[in-house]
């Protein structure tokens, strides 16, 4: 048996050999445990309408996440904008300007917002 159908049988995934054979237990891990590339990160953080100040920044913060930080300070940020400590495939990060007086980030995890 394949060992993708084993997982998806191991977690009572009702899913069809079709559909699981030609997928492979590093593809299916990522989709299920998520994701620490450095790259994919950064990517996927996106500033919702055009703020220049906010652009500077995250541009700022992805060059940081590819280049400089550590594996523990990537699944440390991570836990602080998803809420785990690795990046499910769907999931983007998205920054938006508060209007509040605190100058300290906050995360919402039910929209992936910070």
């Amino acid at each position: 048996i394949n060992p993708v159908f084993k997982i998806a049988k191991g977690m009572d995934l009702r899913l069809t050999w079709g559909y699981v054979k030609d997928l492979s237990v590093d593809s299916v891990s990522r989709k299920i445990q998520g994701s620490i590339d450095r790259d994919e990160i950064a990517n996927k953080i996106v500033v919702r309408g055009n703020q220049p100040v906010l652009n500077e920044k995250v541009t700022w913060l992805q060059k940081w996440l590819k280049e400089t930080a550590t594996e523990s300070e990537i699944k440390a940020f991570l836990k602080f904008a998803t809420g785990s400590t690795s990046l499910a495939a769907a999931t983007q990060i998205t920054v938006d300007a508060q209007a509040h007086a605190s100058p300290l980030l906050t995360s919402s995890t039910c929209n992936r917002c910070i």
